[in-house]
């Protein structure tokens, strides 16, 4: 089996990933969570991953355990490049307890996690080339100081 095959003889879409991604959140919630809240990001091979569940009162509780979700958001991302954009660094997937979907997902801005340095960005890049139109600003002047000699 390819990595584009998705052991059935057929390639999966963006739809079945998203999909993917939506039950693994949904089977992840503990019973009286009303909501759940997936932000996941990844960046040159680094993935971040971390979920809330949120009761009727809004406590929050949450798990560790998201590696089926984020590998079907690591697939999701995959599937969503496109040569005229991109991939996203981050997303947020909101689950409802009724099992209904909503994203977002943002192709522009540094993923919030500190610890992923430039580099990343510099192999992301890579990974998930753009047109100087669609690099951000900031991702460009990473990419100028690297161009110039300059660490990342």
């Amino acid at each position: 089996m390819s990595e584009h095959d998705d052991g059935g003889g057929r390639v999966p879409t963006e739809r079945d990933a998203l999909r993917r991604v939506g039950l693994a959140v949904h089977r992840m919630m503990p019973r009286g969570s009303v909501r759940a809240e997936f932000d996941f990001s990844e960046v040159g091979g680094v993935r971040v991953a971390s979920v809330g569940f949120f009761d009727e009162a809004g406590h929050e509780s949450s798990t560790p355990d998201t590696d089926e979700a984020g590998a079907a958001a690591s697939d999701l991302r995959r599937l969503m490049y496109r040569a005229d954009v991109g991939s996203w660094f981050s997303a947020r997937f909101r689950v409802t307890a009724a099992g209904k979907l909503g994203t977002s997902f943002d192709f522009d801005h540094r993923a919030p996690h500190t610890w992923i340095d430039d580099q990343a960005y510099l192999d992301d890049l890579e990974s998930y080339p753009r047109p100087a139109e669609a690099i951000p600003g900031w991702l460009a002047a990473v990419v100028a100081s690297r161009s110039a000699g300059g660490s990342p």
